[in-house]
C-alpha cells in the first residue's frame, strides 16, 4: 500500500493497518515500512505484509480494506483484491508412470506450495503405490480417497522414511461413498515436519516385514474403519513386501491438507 503523507502540517507517524479476516488472518494486521515482513525498501512510504495464505482457503475472489492514518489525525483508505486459484493436482502418470511399491521406488512428489492432491491409478490387481511427500503441518494433516474421482475398495498407509509404519486406515467412517479411506492428524501431530512415504493399495493388499510379517493386524473392534499405528508382529519392522492377495483396478485421487 503506497501511502501518500498529508500536508500543512506534513503526516508524521504513518501506520497502515490490513483487513485479513476473509482469508484467515487477523482483522487488524499491522504493514509496514522498515524493511521487514515483506516490506523491501525502508521510509520509502509503501507499506507491506508478506502472508501466507492458507492451504484450505477456498478458490474465489478476496478483497482486502486497508486502512492508512498519521499522527494528525488524518485517515485513507483503499482496498486490494485478488483470486485464490488451488495448485494443480500432481499426476502419477505424467511424473514417470507408475509408482513403486516399496520404499526405494516410491515416486518423490515434486513441486512448490500446498500439495492438495494426487492422482493415479492401481493399474493391476496386484498395484502398490507409494509417494515421497512433505508433511508441513503434521497436526492439520489429512489424506483422503473420499471423492468421486476414486473408484473400488481403497487403503492409505504413511510411513517413515525407513519405511516404518506411522498410521493406517482401510474405511473411513461415514465416507460419502463406501470403501474409501482417510488418514488425520491423529497419529500425526506429534511428528517433527518433514518428508515421509504416503502409500495406497487396494483392499486387502497389505505391508509385511522382511520375514514376512504383518505390519498390522485387523481393528480391535472387528470393524475396518479404525486408524491405527502398527500393531501386527511386524509392528517396528519396515515394509519390504505386500501381501499376495488380488485387489481391485482403477483410478484414485487422493486429497491432502497440511502437506
Amino acid at each position: 500500500a503506497t501511502v501518500s503523507p498529508g500536508g500543512n502540517p506534513v503526516s508524521t507517524g504513518l501506520a497502515v493497518t490490513c483487513d485479513l479476516s476473509s482469508i484467515g488472518g487477523s482483522a487488524t494486521q499491522a504493514m509496514f515500512d522498515n524493511g521487514t515482513n515483506g516490506d523491501v525498501t525502508a521510509g520509502d512510504n509503501v507499506f507491506s505484509y508478506s502472508y501466507t495464505i492458507p492451504g484450505g482457503a477456498a478458490e474465489q475472489n478476496y478483497t482486502i480494506p486497508m486502512n492508512a492514518s498519521d499522527a494528525q489525525g488524518r485517515t485513507g483508505s483503499r482496498s486490494l483484491t485478488f483470486t485464490v486459484i488451488a495448485p494443480s493436482q500432481w499426476e502419477e502418470a505424467l511424473n514417470g508412470g507408475d509408482s513403486g511399491d516399496l520404499v526405494n521406488t516410491a515416486f518423490v512428489v515434486s513441486g512448490s506450495g500446498p500439495l492438495t492432491s494426487i492422482g493415479g491409478s492401481n493399474e493391476n490387481t496386484n498395484d502398490v503405490d507409494l509417494f515421497v511427500i512433505d508433511i508441513c503441518e503434521p497436526a492439520n494433516f489429512l489424506a483422503s480417497t473420499d471423492n468421486p474421482t476414486t473408484t473400488g475398495d481403497t487403503q492409505l498407509w504413511l510411513f517413515n522414511m525407513n519405511g516404518v509404519g506411522i498410521t493406517h486406515n482401510d474405511d473411513k467412517a461415514g465416507a460419502t461413498t463406501a470403501l474409501r479411506s482417510q488418514l488425520t492428524s491423529a497419529n500425526t501431530a506429534s511428528l517433527q515436519a518433514g518428508q515421509y512415504i504416503l502409500g495406497i493399495s487396494r483392499y486387502n493388499r497389505d505391508p509385511l516385514d522382511s520375514n514376512g510379517q504383518l505390519l498390522w493386524a485387523a481393528c480391535a473392534d472387528g470393524t475396518f474403519t479404525c486408524e491405527t499405528g502398527p500393531t501386527g508382529p511386524g509392528a517396528l519392522n519396515a515394509v519390504a513386501s505386500w501381501t499376495n492377495v488380488a485387489g481391485s483396478t482403477g483410478a484414485y485421487k487422493i486429497t491432502l491438507q497440511g502437506a
